[in-house]
């Protein structure tokens, strides 16, 4: 008796382990059928539809002033200070000066460490000459009056009130109408800086002084860009050093020059800027991009939109408990017209060319021809119009749900849309990004991308 007790326990025990052999199996087929998707995840932004950098030459109003006699010079004011007229700059010894570096303070390091950012951020191969201004301007940070403010030697005073700039390069009275496409290159262009421990002689430069903060950025186009400008007098301009934005007023213009004995017609932009010029005071070459098309809202991928039809049911229909819409049938057994209750998700709610407010439901809740009556009325609608929808795959529960979107503009790679739309989508929602590789309420596996 006991024998076969011990035999039904073995078998009860081995029932259990192949019971869980084939959940186990079953739980794995689902795992591997269940699709794997990559996750977008939105957030704001803008478009570029230009979306190329350019190498701009800045044009200032720019003034040089040598040194009256011979010897060291002193500085008094920091390069990117301004200046007003009469003030000493700086002064012209027979003996090179003591200075000392001064104390950091916290401003001083949070200087430092946006200027070793920025170098960071626009670091270019083959532009040298950034790791000589990274070095200037650090430099500058320990700049110095004598201890006593007083001044010594032949002082140099500012004629005019200022920005105070101690690198020249020879372009100071540059005609931006008159530029060359060979002053563009990166290669060839030569900056000198005038602050050093060296002796000066007469009529050596010592300083620059910029006299105005308007200034200019001149650069060279491409045909396709020339064209699309022509329509627009003011453009948006991103720095690429420190991902400031100005706007300035645009010209665009064409001139004839020849390049190994053969003419060539180029086009060119200027673009007249009256704030920012103190950022940029020591640097003539600077990268830029244009921002023709800077509407900001919810940046999605073309790949993730997808285009559903719904039909339309007026907003009013909709029962006061906002579970669904009545719909009237025959009654089977006694022919009579009843209601029924057809609950189904809510998609979108728009305007219909009529200046009536729609609800979009899911084609698959209803038949076309089918009547919906209003709550405690008689008034009926017969299903039939069609909204047609805009939209993407939210994933944010694992399985794929449309979500409508209202576009303000796209390039050839995103689109920007309305933020805060009903039925739509949020900042730091996922959303599917190929949109052709899921179905609508289907259970996705969400890949996990790395960053």
């Amino acid at each position: 008796m006991k024998q076969e007790e011990k035999g039904v326990r073995l078998n009860i025990g081995l029932i259990i382990l192949i019971l869980l052999f084939i959940y186990s199996l079953i739980s794995a087929f689902i795992y591997i059928m269940t699709p794997r998707v990559s996750p977008y995840m939105v957030t704001f932004g803008t478009l570029s539809n230009n979306n190329i950098t350019y190498t701009a030459i800045a044009v200032r109003d720019e003034t040089l002033v040598s040194a009256p006699t011979s010897g060291y010079v002193n500085y008094y004011i920091k390069s990117g200070q301004k200046a007003s007229k009469n003030d000493v700059v700086c002064s012209i010894m027979d003996s090179r000066p003591v200075t000392s570096a001064k104390d950091m303070t916290q401003e001083d390091l949070s200087q430092v460490r946006s200027l070793a950012s920025k170098f960071t951020r626009a670091y270019d191969s083959a532009a040298f000459d950034e790791v000589y201004n990274l070095k200037y301007a650090l430099s500058t940070q320990t700049e110095v009056k004598t201890s006593d403010g007083s001044v010594y030697g032949s002082p140099v005073s500012a004629e005019t009130d200022g920005i105070v700039s101690y690198v020249t390069d020879g372009m100071e009275k540059l005609d931006p109408h008159k530029v060359k496409q060979e002053d563009f290159s990166l290669a060839g262009y030569k900056s000198k800086i005038l602050r050093s421990d060296s002796s000066v002689k007469a009529g050596d430069t010592v300083y620059k002084i910029i006299g105005d903060d308007t200034w200019q950025l001149v650069f060279e186009l491409s045909d396709n860009v020339y064209t699309s400008l022509q329509d627009k007098d003011s453009v948006k301009v991103l720095f690429e050093q420190d991902e400031a934005i100005e706007t300035g007023e645009l010209e665009t213009f064409e001139k004839e020059e020849e390049k190994d004995g053969k003419k060539l017609s180029k086009k060119y932009a200027l673009v007249t800027l009256h704030s920012g010029m103190v950022r940029y005071c020591n640097e003539r070459m600077l990268r830029i991009e244009l921002l023709t098309d800077t509407e900001k809202g919810l940046k999605i991928p073309l790949s993730a939109i997808v285009y559903k039809k719904y039909y339309k049911i007026p907003v009013d229909f909709l029962t006061s408990s906002g579970s669904g819409f009545l719909r009237m049938v025959k009654d089977k057994k006694s022919g009579e017209d009843v209601r029924e209750i057809v609950t189904t998700d809510l998609y979108a709610q728009v305007k219909g060319d009529d200046g009536r407010e729609y609800y979009c439901v899911e084609e698959e809740a209803f038949n076309k021809g089918d009547i919906i009556i209003k709550e405690d009325s008689n008034s009926t609608f017969k299903i039939g119009p069609i909204a047609d929808l805009e939209g993407v795959y939210c994933i944010n529960r694992s399985y794929a749900q449309f979500r409508r979107v209202e576009q303000i503009e796209q390039n050839t790679e995103f689109m920007i849309v309305k933020p805060n739309t009903s039925f739509g989508i949020s900042q730091y929602d996922y959303i599917v990004r190929d949109q052709s590789s899921v179905n609508e309420s289907q259970i996705l596996r969400i890949k996990q991308e790395s960053t």
